[in-house]
C-alpha cells in the first residue's frame, strides 16, 4: 500500500499539470477568443488531442491506490495442513494454492508492528535463454506474519 501511495506525489501534479494544459488549449474556443484564426484552432485541436493521454495517464495514477486498497480489502488467506491459499475475489473469483510440501525457502519481510509479507519459493527452471527464474508465493500484508511462517514450518513437519 504504501508503495501505491508514493504513486500520488507524482500521479497529482502530472495530472494537475495536465489538466492545466488541456484548459489553455480549449480557451482557444472559449468565448473570449472567438477571433481565433484557423491556424491556431488547428493548433489548439492538435494539442487538446495530443493532451488527453496525459490526462488519462494521471487519472489511471491517481486510481492505482484505491486499485490496491479495494484488492487487498477482496484478498483472503487461509492455511490447511496440506496447503496454503489466496482467494481474491473481484469480476472474477482467483484461487491460488501451494500445497506444504511443494514449499521452498521462505522469505518474510516484517514491520516493527508485525506486520509484514512471506515470500515462499515453489520451484525454479531455466527460461530459453538459460537464466534461472524462479517462482514463488507471496502472501502480503498479513498481521503478525512471523506466527504464519511458524505455523507454516510446524505443519510442513508435522506427521500426516
Amino acid at each position: 500500500m504504501k508503495s501505491a501511495l508514493w504513486a500520488w506525489v507524482f500521479a497529482l501534479p502530472w495530472t494537475l499539470f495536465a489538466l492545466f494544459w488541456e484548459s489553455g488549449v480549449l480557451s482557444i474556443w472559449s468565448d473570449r477568443n472567438s477571433a481565433a484564426s484557423s491556424l491556431e484552432i488547428a493548433f489548439g485541436a492538435f494539442f487538446a488531442i495530443f493532451g488527453l493521454p496525459f490526462v488519462a495517464i494521471g487519472f489511471w495514477l491517481m486510481w492505482k491506490p484505491i486499485g490496491v486498497m479495494r484488492k487487498a480489502r477482496d484478498t483472503a488467506y487461509g492455511l490447511t495442513d496440506l496447503r496454503l491459499f489466496r482467494v481474491v475475489e473481484g469480476r472474477k473469483r482467483v484461487v491460488a494454492s501451494v500445497a506444504l510440501d511443494q514449499m521452498g525457502p521462505m522469505d518474510r519481510t516484517e514491520q516493527a508492528d508485525g506486520w509484514g509479507d512471506l515470500r515462499i519459493q515453489t520451484h525454479s527452471h531455466y527460461d530459453t535463454d538459460g537464466d534461472r527464474v524462479v517462482e514463488r508465493f507471496e502472501v502480503v500484508g498479513i498481521p503478525d506474519v512471523a506466527r504464519l511462517e511458524r505455523l507454516i514450518l510446524e505443519n510442513r513437519t508435522a506427521p500426516r
